[in-house]
């Protein structure tokens, strides 16, 4: 079993041995009592290094450097924190519960606290993200494998939380997400585990989600993450349709032709100007907008469509095995796994009851 992070030591301070100013470590759980040579060992967190960029790794020959605390701990993230001059591990420990430790050269890990994040386990992430991109306003993230998320501080030494646990994905598709550093703190990049999308009878299951980038934003109710498709896909978009003012109705549907590619769809509407739900059948999968429901259903997963008086503007990224949207603004998010069919190139937008009045849809293509 693997699973960890990797920091890049600019100042190589993590006194290991003499070589390139650049040295890449990777933090990883070493997984006992999983096979044969671990039998009757606990769980660990060791080190491994590369001095070539990466191309070779070395293990740390005083490993592991964090010992075994409590069940199968595991799955270290470890970043600089800035407010202690010192790395920040946030580790998984059983439940819901987290262990953050410090250490000044990445070799010594020192307990710093405990936190619960109820409905939530395994795979923890953390990092800094401004606030609405202020740099005077800078606040912690931990979150689990689930995407639920703290918005904390980091004062006097320790997380403080700021206020109740959210969770920015719903569905059970989306897991073990990280995020990435830019260099501005006022986005982070994201990516996920898509555990659930599955390839007709191919032996293999599972891919990587769609890169997104993470934004902090404040109102009247708190802190909110914020999700959306990192700008470098509309590089890969092309062939874009748009439709304005484009009217449903039971007996006449609005199909549009598409190519056999993964797409890009974005759909805005004024909610008093859709009498009752619509549907969208693309490829022969279909996703239902339940108008007064205020929520997107795709078979039991659902995910609210707007807050409050919001213009609902949502985008989907159809690919072959998923669906992923966004909605409230990036607030939520959903992935769901699915199988398209080729055989049905096209994109049907249909009402069984009333109209619906959709102010503006796009369509691009993904390019392979």
């Amino acid at each position: 079993m693997f699973s960890g992070s990797a920091v890049v030591d600019r100042e190589n301070r993590s006194g290991l041995k003499d070589g390139p100013e650049d040295v890449i470590l990777l933090f990883y759980t070493c997984a006992g009592d999983t096979s044969v040579r671990s039998k009757g060992k606990p769980f660990t967190q060791c080190l491994a290094y590369s001095t070539d960029g990466g191309m070779t790794f070395r293990k740390y020959e005083k490993n592991p450097i964090v010992r075994h605390i409590r069940a199968d701990n595991r799955d270290p993230k470890v970043v600089w924190c800035e407010e202690m001059g010192k790395y920040l591990m946030a580790l998984y420990l059983d439940g819901h519960e987290y262990q953050l430790l410090t250490s000044e050269d990445f070799l010594t890990w020192k307990p710093l606290q405990r936190l619960k994040l109820d409905r939530d386990a395994e795979c923890p992430d953390i990092y800094p993200i401004t606030v609405d991109g202020n740099p005077a306003k800078r606040r912690w993230i931990l979150s689990g494998a689930s995407h639920h998320y703290l918005v904390g501080t980091i004062e006097k030494g320790l997380f403080t939380p700021v206020q109740r646990p959210l969770a920015l994905s719903s569905g059970k598709c989306s897991y073990a997400a990280q995020t990435f550093s830019t260099g501005d703190e006022s986005e982070r990049i994201q990516i996920a585990w898509d555990r659930e999308t599955k390839y007709g009878s191919a032996p293999l299951s599972g891919q990587m989600g769609f890169p997104c980038a993470l934004s902090l934003v404040e109102d009247g109710d708190g802190f909110f993450l914020c999700a959306k498709p990192i700008d470098a896909l509309d590089s890969l978009c092309a062939d874009e349709r748009i439709f304005h003012q484009a009217e449903i109705l039971p007996e006449k549907p609005l199909v549009i032709p598409l190519k056999e590619d993964a797409c890009d769809i974005e759909l805005t509407y004024d909610p008093d100007k859709v009498e009752k739900d619509f549907t969208l059948t693309v490829f022969g999968q279909s996703v239902t907008f339940e108008n007064a429901l205020n929520t997107v259903r795709i078979g039991k997963e659902t995910l609210p469509i707007r807050k409050f008086q919001q213009t609902p503007h949502i985008r989907m990224l159809i690919d072959k095995g998923s669906v992923e949207i966004f909605t409230c603004g990036g607030r939520a998010m959903m992935t769901v796994g699915w199988m398209l069919n080729f055989n049905q190139p096209r994109a049907v937008f249909s009402a069984e009851r009333g109209s619906a009045v959709l102010s503006r849809i796009s369509i691009r293509r993904l390019r392979p």
